[in-house]
């Protein structure tokens, strides 16, 4: 178990030509288009068809590792990272678009003062620095 993170591609990014037949529905909490239930044995895609971009965060002791580490680091009531990402390392939910400066703000902040020698924190700040680059090109949230 662990800790994932998703993009999906937004309708502009699609390839309409290879979907102009097929049946799709679309989560407007997430951006996520998909085949529409009773098509799902017609219309076969690989699960990153459409996404923008997956990322693995970590399995349940890399999160926490994580969150010790960053929490000092946190304003803990108002974070971000601490309240929608690292709480727990099995959850779902998203990011929405209107919060990714905040976010952006947080890693900015835990890049400047983090333990260089600390590599699941980079990982971290790497991870989310594409993910936030995705889901402002896609104009959808980081998903869980």
């Amino acid at each position: 178990m662990g800790l994932d993170a998703f993009v999906f591609k937004s309708k502009q990014s699609l390839n309409w030509e290879e979907l102009k037949d097929v049946p799709l529905t679309l989560d407007p909490r997430t951006g996520e288009y998909d085949v529409s239930y009773d098509y799902w044995d017609e219309y076969v895609f690989p699960l990153e068809y459409f996404e923008a971009i997956s990322k693995r965060i970590g399995n349940m002791s890399a999160v926490g590792h994580m969150r010790e580490h960053m929490t000092p680091l946190l304003d803990q009531e108002n974070s971000i990272i601490l309240n929608k990402i690292v709480y727990n390392a099995i959850h779902d939910g998203e990011i929405p678009v209107s919060e990714l400066d905040q976010l952006e703000a947080e890693l900015n902040h835990v890049e400047e003062h983090y333990d260089r020698e600390n590599s699941l924190v980079r990982y971290f700040i790497e991870c989310f620095r594409e993910l936030i680059a995705a889901a402002r090109k896609e104009n959808n949230p980081i998903v869980f």
